[in-house]
């Protein structure tokens, strides 16, 4: 395909260099791992060992994720690699950065594709080099093919789709534009945003190839038929979620239906001038989240604004042209992909990420504005190639000395949606007698449960178990108890601060710290506990207590008591039910004549107010009363009526 040896070298170091850099400390960088990376890696863990995903659906065409959906090529291509590595950081972003090698493969050789051998492809030769090394140096292209999510596949499937299609376009072989169907189907596979964007494309493409006279009916239906096939099930899932039907299988797959479905995300409603300031700012700059894009550097290097604005007109005028004189033009498929996914973007809130299709089209627009720029220069062509080639360079080398060297991580260590896994601490609970024993609260993210799933490598099946006991929390409570332990992030400092307060021993690990307290030196101790309402005098919670507050049944106790050894208030006052412990408030009680002169104990009173669906009737219940000062623990049992 290229007989120029130094260019094949050269293409050959750059695409080396390419994946190496997408390789290098994928399992580290970005640091922590994204909340949608590690709820797509364990359902694809779940797929690879049990067919399900962590819902107990067998092989969703579209996974459930937190509720709102997922696309689930990513997480099926994840098997493999998870299967061959365990589950880890690692072997969830494996798949981004291979697909990409794929794809830059695909596009370098999008401007190889040529029925003759003339002048012209020494110029096709140079730029599938320039366009490997832009993909290999650019930040948008490093920094989201590091990251296993989902949507970012979009970009790599359709760069390998567009080669397909103009290859397809370019012979008029049915066996193309089958790829090309076959292709395209797996592009839906990538991100509900292609939902809109392929089918508009399509019908631009069938548009244009019939005007021009390129494409036969037998063409149609290669290119067509498997993108149908592929498309029947992502259909039967939007008529499930839009109409509110139940779920069910197509053969061995499920159709899912969504707790949260996200339908109103895209809408005309949303076009503003604002949203379209937001969607060209993400794309031709950065966005909001630090992990696609950095103010630095932007996403595509700020000196490519030019050059993909003259691509831009370029590609336009070479469009306009082929139309009139009826010929085939590859820059018409990638303007038209371009503005389709930017018209889109304008309809929701854009970002980086959402937006990384344009990329396909936004590189072309560079390389064309690029070699635009390098034929006005004539003589001196050579020469501003090379400067241009030194300008990119010089960034590159800035962006990776940043990315790599340890500033970014300086810079952004707390990045919204990430966080560390959870491995150390937990490996450390679960091999101690006493800590595994106790209730684990860990405050990793909103949706901590996932990095509990990827540290313990626990089945959906053990998972619902467990969970049943009450063993681990995925949040950090408003009070604290000595019976529990704490996992912590570094990030909160002020829970830290509590917690070390209260004299709890730490267990330090990189990004979480430990907590737990040694109660094997306590003393249990009688206790006395005078009830005056909820509990009569058998130490039963009677029905009478139950009281309707704000709409919902509560058990209402009032009572009193301090350690009336120490003469001190208790520490703590809770009533424990298996591992869920409901706190006292204490309340003043000035009207105790015996304690009315010590203001010390002026707080002895306690206030219980438990929902009464908490309890079950005939169900024994412990109030703990804690004095940690003088390490004494005293219990009384209730039960309930």
């Amino acid at each position: 395909m290229c007989n120029n040896k130094k260019q094949f070298a050269a293409l050959s170091v750059i695409f080396c260099v390419a994946v190496f850099v997408h390789l290098y400390k994928l399992g580290s960088i970005p640091f922590g791992i994204n909340v949608d990376e590690i709820g797509m890696g364990y359902d694809a863990f779940c797929l690879g060992n049990w067919g399900i995903d962590r819902y107990f659906q067998p092989f969703p065409v579209y996974l459930t994720n937190y509720g709102g959906g997922q696309s689930a090529l990513y997480a099926y291509l994840d098997i493999l690699p998870i299967k061959i590595m365990g589950l880890n950081v690692t072997a969830i972003r494996l798949v981004g950065a291979l697909v990409y090698a794929v794809a830059i493969a695909a596009g370098a050789g999008a401007y190889m594709i040529c029925d003759d051998d003339n002048d012209e492809n020494n110029e096709k030769r140079e730029k599938a080099l320039f366009y490997l090394f832009l993909t290999a140096v650019m930040p948008v292209y490093v920094m989201l093919f590091r990251i296993g999510m989902d949507c970012n596949l979009m970009l790599a499937v359709s760069t390998v789709f567009f080669y397909f299609l103009l290859k397809a376009s370019e012979t008029g072989k049915s066996r193309y534009f089958l790829a090309s169907g076959i292709l395209g189907g797996m592009v839906l596979y990538t991100y509900a945003l292609s939902y809109i964007a392929m089918p508009l494309f399509l019908a631009m493409y069938l548009i244009y190839m019939i005007c021009i006279k390129r494409i036969t009916f037998k063409n149609v239906l290669a290119l067509g038929i498997p993108m149908a096939i592929a498309a029947f099930p992502l259909i039967l899932v939007q008529v499930v979620n839009m109409f509110d039907l139940e779920q069910f299988k197509l053969g061995i797959f499920t159709i899912t239906k969504l707790p949260n479905y996200r339908s109103g995300e895209i809408s005309l409603r949303n076009v503003s001038v604002e949203s379209v300031a937001t969607t060209i700012k993400s794309i031709l700059a950065f966005d909001i989240l630090r992990y696609n894009s950095l103010p630095e550097f932007g996403t595509v290097y700020y000196i490519s604004i030019p050059f993909v604005l003259i691509g831009f007109v370029k590609s336009i005028f070479v469009s306009v042209r082929a139309f009139k004189e009826k010929l085939f033009c590859r820059e018409y498929l990638y303007l038209c992909w371009g503005l389709i996914v930017f018209a889109i973007g304008c309809c929701t809130v854009s970002n980086t990420n959402k937006m990384n299709a344009v990329f396909l089209s936004v590189t072309l627009f560079i390389v064309e504005g690029v070699f635009w720029f390098k034929s006005r220069l004539k003589a001196k062509a050579l020469m501003g190639m090379r400067v241009i080639i030194g300008l990119y360079a010089v960034c590159a080398i800035g962006f990776f000395a940043y990315y790599f060297g340890g500033q970014y991580k300086a810079d952004y260590d707390n990045m919204e949606f990430f966080s560390y896994s959870l491995k150390e601490p937990l490996d450390f609970v679960l091999n101690d007698d006493k800590l595994s024993e106790k209730v684990t609260y860990m405050g990793a993210h909103e949706q901590t449960y996932p990095y509990f799933l990827e540290a313990t490598h626990m089945s959906p099946f053990e998972y619902q178990e467990v969970m049943q006991t009450g063993k681990y929390r995925f949040s950090l409570p408003d009070n604290i108890d000595y019976e529990s332990n704490y996992i912590v992030s570094d990030t909160d400092t002020d829970v830290k601060e509590r917690i070390e307060k209260l004299g709890f021993d730490a267990h330090v690990f990189d990004n979480y710290t430990l907590y737990s307290y040694d109660m094997s030196s306590y003393r249990n101790v009688d206790v006395h506990i005078e009830w005056d309402a909820g509990v009569d005098d058998k130490g039963r919670i009677v029905q009478s207590s139950i009281q309707e507050i704000d709409g919902e049944k509560m058990f209402v106790l009032v009572g009193w008591s301090y350690n009336q050894k120490e003469r001190v208030l208790w520490d703590e006052v809770y009533i424990k039910y298996g591992n869920d412990k409901y706190f006292a408030q204490k309340v003043e009680r000035a009207d105790l004549d015996d304690i009315a002169g010590d203001s010390n104990l002026a707080e002895c009173g306690l206030l219980f107010i438990i929902p009464s669906d908490k309890f079950p009737s005939g169900a024994e219940v412990a109030v703990v009363c804690m004095d940690k000062a003088d390490c004494v623990l005293g219990t009384e049992t209730l039960r309930i009526e």
